[in-house]
């Protein structure tokens, strides 16, 4: 009985210890562990350093750093680095920019043809099917010379197979008509035959022809389609080969 009641007095005493002991829980202000799992994130993706063709078929050394720059604007197009791209374009040379296809760069490419047969190979910017004229440059010595210094911010254009550049500048006022000829080892664009066409599309056509001393005159609609196609579309139009820049 003794012994029983001795080691009830030892549980007891045990208890009160523990119960004297014991400490309140208190939340850790530890950082959690960092766990090895990557969280998925909504950031963009980084942009990758766009790395250019050492060299482009056919076209001459000296037109690379053009090149580049299409190239560059292509896929920084499609990266979204919308800065990029638009730095890229204008080194291109393309004046209109409306013509900047943020979201059309599928079909952008260039020809090398020797427009005035003078050995000297010029760079034509377009796009595929289609002989519209983005940007031309010509060479002096190893230099590129831009040669669409004067067109307007609508201009664009055509080659005939004689080598007339065909433009045609399209605002709120009319329909400005221009024909240019790049001369033999020439490094600027000169007036085909110093003509200059203006069309108001209002009650009635009004041209001015400063090359024929015509003036101002009344117009009718057969003689506006016919300046109309020989401007848009040469009758004999030069060819170009095409080449897409990411060849």
């Amino acid at each position: 009985m003794k012994k029983l009641a001795s080691l009830a007095f030892l549980f007891a005493l045990l208890l009160a210890l523990c119960a004297c002991g014991q400490v309140e829980p208190v939340l850790s202000t530890a950082p959690p562990a960092t766990s090895t799992t990557a969280s998925p994130t909504t950031q963009p993706p980084a942009t990758h350093p766009i790395e250019c063709p050492v060299s482009y078929i056919d076209a001459p050394e000296a037109y690379k750093p053009i090149l580049d720059a299409l190239y560059i604007f292509v896929h920084a197009v499609r990266q979204g680095n919308r800065e990029l791209a638009t730095k890229a374009f204008d080194a291109i040379g393309i004046p209109d920019e409306s013509v900047l296809y943020m979201n059309e760069t599928d079909d952008l490419g260039y020809a090398i043809t020797d427009i005035n047969r003078d050995g000297i190979p010029e760079l034509v910017i377009l796009k595929e099917n289609s002989p519209n004229v983005l940007s031309l440059h010509t060479l002096k010595g190893d230099t590129p010379v831009y040669l669409l210094n004067d067109w307007g911010r609508y201009s664009y254009g055509q080659f005939a197979a004689d080598g007339t550049l065909y433009c045609q500048d399209i605002s709120s006022g009319g329909c400005f008509f221009y024909s240019y000829r790049l001369e033999p080892s020439a490094d600027r664009l000169t007036d085909a035959d110093n003509n200059l066409f203006m069309f108001m599309h209002d009650e009635y056509y009004r041209g001015f022809s400063n090359s024929k001393g015509a003036g101002e005159r009344g117009l009718t609609e057969k003689e506006y389609q016919a300046i109309y196609k020989e401007f848009n579309s040469p009758a004999n139009p030069m060819p170009l080969t095409y080449i897409p820049i990411e060849q």
